[in-house]
């Protein structure tokens, strides 16, 4: 258990947040309210609900549902704790909600579009409906796709540059024609500059994680120029008015950048500190560790003060603990939503081979590089647990059959293997809800699913101690 958490805690200690309650968002949630009025329902007589989304800072989209009455009145009320953009669909997209807003939408289902804004905010959301119909916020993806898989860097930076010099001009221009407010100016920038960093992180998680798929022994580096400013990042986490993809800046930084170069980052930015440190527990539930929460439980209460990242993580912190101490329930839960898939057919039969056994299944497919990078692990952890009550499960998905038996051979990979056909491995991925590979599952000796998910990566040390946890 000595190095189980030892990433994470020089994280924590390299941010080295002062013990005082922060300024930077709310502890507590206001009641934000949304109602409006649709006119001309038969032009799409099939709409019955608006579904509103609001991401949290996980990344994670939070939905609430507003039944449209028969006079075309709708309403739609949720707790709120920070100024950010919403989504409101069908038609509306995108506006600005604070906590305690009374906001009031008209929607005319004839003109497609025509959507008025009363209410708080009525000035900042109508121009902030005109910026996001009126394709000033349209990025050209074709040419940074083009660059991207040729994996050339100097080319995708220069790419992203003239794309950010591009959305700026457009959004000068409307300035110009919209005389928006300072709210906007600053949702609009951001907009601009989260969209231009998180491309330019993204692609350089996977330019390292394609080099060491590569070579082994590849070095992960920060590319030249592939960093996000301090000003910059004053801006992007500012409590006034946060915008909702900076939930996802915060995960590109902490993938990329050395540790001692994010706290530097984020040593005057409260709020950034914040999210940074509630990040960290956040990816430690992700993989059921309630054990690394329950550990700096102290460092939690002290350094995280805005409701928004604190409430959030307390509730997912009690579900993890909950299906840990009871994991029939979740297990049921996941088995009753693949009922009658290929996936469910395939871990019955799995269960009725290795009865009594700990059983650790991979999901992946021949075409995945992070997956097949983590193969080598798994077959280290195979010789490791040789002769102990555990199973290794191999699920190809979504392969052309010849390759999955090349690749077998190459590997020379132990444990039992499945192969699913294109039909059985969307049967596979929608019964299990399976978002992206490598995904992975663990069964304790009852046939209990404790855990399944993108964590449990054989490489991991802490996969090491849950297989051991569900020996003992």
């Amino acid at each position: 258990m000595k190095n189980l958490f030892a990433q994470c805690i020089l994280l924590l200690a390299a941010i080295n947040m002062v013990s005082c309650h922060n300024p930077n968002g709310r502890t507590t949630a206001k009641r934000t309210v949304i109602d409006g009025k649709v006119t001309n329902r038969q032009a799409f007589p099939d709409s019955k609900e608006f579904t509103l989304e609001v991401m949290d800072f996980g990344g994670n989209p939070t939905t609430y549902k507003g039944t449209i009455h028969k006079d075309g009145s709708f309403k739609i009320y949720f707790d709120q704790y920070i100024a950010q953009d919403v989504q409101l669909t069908p038609i509306v997209r995108t506006f600005i909600a604070h906590p305690g807003d009374s906001i009031h939408i008209d929607i005319d289902y004839k003109t497609m579009g025509d959507v008025a804004f009363s209410g708080d905010g009525e000035k900042t959301n109508t121009d902030i409906n005109h910026y996001t119909a009126e394709y000033y916020s349209n990025f050209d993806k074709d040419k940074k796709n083009l660059y991207f898989r040729a994996m050339d860097t100097a080319s995708f930076r220069a790419v992203c540059e003239n794309t950010r010099v591009d959305m700026l001009k457009k959004r000068s221009e409307f300035i110009d024609k919209y005389q928006p407010n300072d709210e906007v100016k600053m949702w609009t920038k951001n907009y601009i500059n989260l969209h231009y960093y998180t491309s330019l992180l993204y692609f350089n998680v996977f330019y390292n994680g394609m080099n060491r798929r590569k070579n082994p022994g590849f070095v992960p580096t920060v590319l030249k120029g592939y960093t996000v400013s301090n000003e910059d990042i004053d801006e992007i986490f500012n409590a006034k008015l946060l915008n909702a993809e900076s939930y996802q800046l915060i995960l590109w930084l902490a993938h990329t950048n050395p540790k001692a170069e994010i706290a530097k980052q984020f040593r005057k930015n409260l709020l950034a500190k914040q999210l940074l440190t509630g990040y960290i527990f956040f990816s430690q539930l992700t993989v059921s560790n309630a054990e690394y929460f329950d550990k700096f439980r102290k460092k939690f209460d002290t350094d995280i003060q805005a409701g928004f990242i604190k409430q959030p993580l307390l509730k997912y912190y009690a579900e993890v603990k909950k299906n840990l101490a009871n994991p029939k329930i979740a297990s049921d839960a996941i088995l009753n939503n693949a009922s009658g898939t290929t996936g469910k057919s395939i871990l019955d039969s799995i269960k009725h081979q290795n009865k009594g056994k700990v059983i650790y299944v991979d999901f992946w497919a021949t075409w995945c590089g992070p997956c097949k990078a983590e193969l080598p692990f798994s077959e280290k952890l195979i010789q490791k647990y040789k002769g102990k009550d555990v199973a290794f499960v191999f699920v190809c998905l979504d392969s052309p059959k010849d390759t999955w038996k090349l690749n077998l051979a190459d590997m020379k990979l132990e444990g039992n293997q499945y192969f699913c056909d294109q039909k059985q491995s969307m049967s596979v991925v929608k019964g299990f809800k399976i978002t992206g590979i490598p995904y992975y599952m663990m069964i304790n000796k009852h046939g209990d699913i404790t855990e399944n998910g993108n964590g449990l990566r054989p490489h991991d040390p802490l996969t090491v101690h849950k297989i051991d946890k569900l020996l003992n």
